[in-house]
């Protein structure tokens, strides 16, 4: 199945944090053309697709602990309080680093010798 990912289409350096629009839109048509599915996944995936005109038919909402992109961190949370993502999401999955993971099989090894 194709994917897209919004981190391609991403204005740098822009606040409010911009996306190429039309290019994005041209690749969502040009994926929907081939009569399968396409999933475009992303930061501040409603406000795009709502920027091309679009609407996910199914939506999976990823949770990361410890998000440390300093130019998101300003934005992405008016955004979630905004948007509700989570709240409207099919799907809600929480992910963490390998490293993160790592150290919680760690930590629960040491409590259970």
């Amino acid at each position: 199945m194709p994917a897209i990912n919004l981190d391609l289409y991403i204005i740098r350096d822009t606040e409010p944090l911009a996306f190429r629009s039309d290019h994005l839109n041209a690749a969502v048509d040009s994926c929907l053309r081939m009569g399968r599915p396409v999933i475009v996944e992303g930061v501040m995936l409603l406000d795009v697709l709502d920027s091309i005109g679009r609407r996910p038919d199914f939506l999976v909402f990823v949770e990361k602990e410890n998000r440390n992109d300093s130019n998101m961190r300003k934005q992405v949370p008016p955004y979630l309080k905004r948007r509700r993502p989570r709240e409207g999401a099919d799907w809600v999955l929480e992910w963490s680093s390998a490293e993160h993971d790592a150290k919680v099989a760690r930590a629960h090894l040491r409590s259970i010798e």
